[in-house]
């Protein structure tokens, strides 16, 4: 047996994210009330709609930014309780989405991590 690098799960797989391990109840609650009202924004992010296999990591990227930079741009007037600039915004976006490879059928998908972002020390940092 070789090294085996760890893969993550893929966006639309079911998946345990961790993001709610040891908060108490009102964390839980609050962290839920993030996010869905962040999947309740109308037209939260266009990478969430976005299911295409990529065939390599570039296009991947390539598609990444341009939906980041398109996301903020929307979301940044509609939600300046959570976004102070458009760099804030920006930011967020990269850092929400990323490209991930799925072995099974040799692709790239971009992967939904908004939940993880929001409940990130540099989300609550930034508050």
């Amino acid at each position: 047996m070789g090294w085996e690098p760890h893969l993550p799960a893929m966006s639309g797989r079911p998946r345990e994210c961790g993001v709610l391990d040891g908060a108490d109840d009102e964390e839980e609650a609050v962290i839920l009330a993030l996010g869905l009202l962040m999947a309740a924004t109308p037209a939260a992010a266009n990478h969430i709609f976005t299911p295409t296999a990529f065939a390599t990591y570039g296009e991947c990227e390539s598609e990444n930014a341009r939906l980041s930079n398109d996301d903020a741009e929307r979301q940044f007037p509609l939600r300046p309780d959570l976004f102070s600039s458009m760099g804030e915004a920006r930011s967020f976006m990269t850092r929400a989405f990323s490209c991930e490879y799925d072995p099974d059928d040799d692709s790239w998908y971009l992967t939904d991590h908004r939940l993880e972002v929001i409940n990130s020390e540099w989300f609550q940092r930034r508050r």
